[in-house]
C-alpha cells in the first residue's frame, strides 16, 4: 500500500503527526536561533557594561585619590605658613626686646656723658690756678690742667662713639622691626588669599563630592542592572536548555512517526 492509498483509506494519522512533529521542530530550531542571538546580544551588551563600570570605579578612585591629595597638600601648605607666621612674631618680639635694650643702654650712654661734661666742667671751674711772681702758671700746673682737658676730651670722644654705635644698632634694629613686619603683613595677606582660594576649593571639593555621590549611584545602578542582565541571562539559559530538550523529544517524536509512517507505507 503507498502514502497515497493509505490517505485514500483515511489512515493519514501518523502522516499528519509527523507533520505536526516537524513544524514543532522547525518552531523549536528557529526559538532556539533566537534564544542563542539574545543570548549572545546580553553577553556583548553585559561586557559593555563590565567595561563601563572598570571605567567609572577607575575614575572614582583616581577622583577620590585626588582630593585626597589635594586636601593633604592644602593642610601641609596651611601648616607651613602657621609656623612661618609663629617665627616671624618669635623674631619680633625678639628683635624689639634688643631694641629696647640698646635704647636704654644708649639713654644711659649720654646720661653717663653728659655726667663726665657736667664733672668736667665743674672741675675747670673749681680748679686753684697759682702763679709765680710774673703771674704765670707754673709746669706743672699746666701740664695737669691739659692732661685733665685731655681726658675730658678723650672721654668725650668715647662717649660720641659709643652713642654713635647706640643709634646705629638701634637703628638697624628699627629696620629689621620694619621689615619683619612687612613680612608678616604679606604673610597675612598670603594666608587670606589662600583662605580665600581654598574657599574656592572647598566650594569645587564640594561640587566633586556630589559628583562622586553621583558617580557611586551610578555604580550602584549599574551593579544592579549587570545583576538582573546575569539573572536574565541565567533563566534565559535555563529556557534553552529546556528548549533544546523539548526539541530533542520532538526529534524523537518525529523520528518515531517518520518510522511508524514508514511501516504503514510498507505494509
Amino acid at each position: 500500500m503507498t502514502k497515497k492509498r493509505a490517505v485514500r483509506n483515511g489512515d493519514d494519522g501518523p502522516m499528519r503527526a509527523a507533520s505536526d512533529a516537524a513544524r514543532r521542530t522547525l518552531a523549536l530550531e528557529a526559538e532556539l536561533a533566537l534564544k542563542a542571538a539574545d543570548e549572545a546580544r546580553l553577553a556583548t551588551q553585559l561586557e559593555r557594561v563590565s567595561r563601563e563600570l572598570e571605567r567609572v570605579k577607575e575614575a572614582h578612585e583616581n577622583a577620590r585619590t585626588a582630593r585626597e591629595n589635594d586636601c593633604a597638600s592644602r593642610d601641609e601648605v596651611i601648616r607651613a605658613l602657621e609656623r612661618r607666621v609663629r617665627e616671624i612674631e618669635g623674631e619680633n618680639v625678639m628683635l624689639r626686646a634688643a631694641r629696647d635694650e640698646a635704647a636704654e643702654a644708649l639713654d644711659k650712654s649720654a646720661a653717663e656723658m653728659d655726667g663726665l661734661i657736667r664733672a668736667s666742667a665743674i672741675g675747670f671751674g673749681t680748679m686753684k690756678v697759682t702763679s709765680d711772681d710774673d703771674g704765670n702758671l707754673t709746669k706743672l700746673e699746666s701740664d695737669a690742667i691739659e692732661a685733665a682737658m685731655l681726658r675730658a676730651a678723650n672721654e668725650l670722644v668715647e662717649a660720641k662713639g659709643e652713642a654713635q654705635v647706640s643709634r646705629a644698632a638701634v637703628a638697624r634694629m628699627e629696620t629689621q622691626c620694619k621689615l619683619i613686619e612687612h613680612d608678616h603683613e604679606l604673610i597675612k595677606h598670603n594666608m587670606a588669599e589662600i583662605t580665600k582660594v581654598l574657599a574656592g576649593k572647598d566650594d569645587a571639593n564640594a561640587r566633586q563630592a556630589a559628583r562622586l555621590h553621583d558617580l557611586e549611584r551610578v555604580l550602584r545602578e549599574t551593579v544592579a542592572i549587570c545583576e538582573t542582565a546575569r539573572a536574565a541571562g541565567a533563566a534565559d539559559r535555563t529556557e534553552t536548555d529546556r528548549l533544546r530538550s523539548a526539541l530533542e523529544r520532538t526529534r524523537a517524536e518525529k523520528i518515531a512517526l517518520e518510522r511508524e509512517l514508514d511501516a504503514i507505507v510498507m505494509r
